[in-house]
């Protein structure tokens, strides 16, 4: 592994700790309300699947699935559900650094199994049907939205 211990502090940290704190946070505020809810974290497929040269990066992702289904059953006695989605490649400003052009762009929906690159209108939909009460009996799961990246 050619990674450096800052590395997996830093990713660490913002991937497992962030959403721990988040959780947390929202979870008590919640709690205090009287009332239940549902969170919604964004993981990856990353942590379904792996990645090949992002090893932090997937461990903290498979962490994140933990995470949620553990918290999850922590919470739902309280009527709070906590669901995560994962996305696959999804344009962005991030993802147009990481694909610059429109052929390596090309290539990588060519490799997925419904032949494009998500839209963030895609993983928005997938968040709202599990924070909206069509998904009341659904808690504890990590949602891939990638296309069937994860089938494959």
């Amino acid at each position: 592994m050619r990674a450096r211990a800052e590395d997996f502090d830093r990713i660490i940290g913002t991937n497992l700790r962030g959403v721990f704190l988040c959780i947390k946070h929202q979870a008590g505020a919640m709690l205090k309300a009287g009332h239940g809810g549902s969170i919604v974290n964004t993981s990856s497929i990353g942590g379904l699947v792996g990645a090949a040269q992002n090893s932090i990066y997937a461990a903290s992702k498979f962490g994140l699935a933990g995470i949620i289904k553990c918290v999850a059953l922590d919470y739902a006695r309280d009527g709070i559900r906590v669901n995560a989605i994962a996305p696959g490649p999804t344009r962005s400003e991030m993802f147009d650094r990481w694909m610059p052009d429109e052929q390596s762009r090309g290539q990588m929906a060519a490799q997925m199994p419904m032949n494009y690159i998500a839209d963030p209108d895609d993983m928005a939909r997938s968040a709202l049907f599990l924070l909206s009460d069509e998904a009341r009996w659904t808690t504890g799961i990590v949602l891939p939205c990638d296309g069937g990246r994860s089938a494959a």
